[in-house]
């Protein structure tokens, strides 16, 4: 399963760089779910997350 996004880096000030994206998730690795972050067509990083660490961080910051 695949979710579009599209994320803003802020920067110094006010600036703001665009930053397409999609999270993934993969039913072989139940317990992650896969940011990857692109330039164009290009997979330019790819993160995992823990599924819990996504889910407590709706609610409160977390992971730090």
């Amino acid at each position: 399963m695949e979710q579009p996004l599209f994320l803003h880096l802020i920067l110094e000030g006010d600036q703001k760089f665009p930053l397409p994206a999609r999270l993934v998730y993969d039913a072989c690795q139940p317990f992650t779910a896969r940011l990857d972050l692109s330039h164009g067509d290009v997979v330019i990083s790819s993160w995992l997350f823990a599924r819990d660490l996504l889910q407590a961080g709706l609610r409160v910051p977390s992971g730090g």
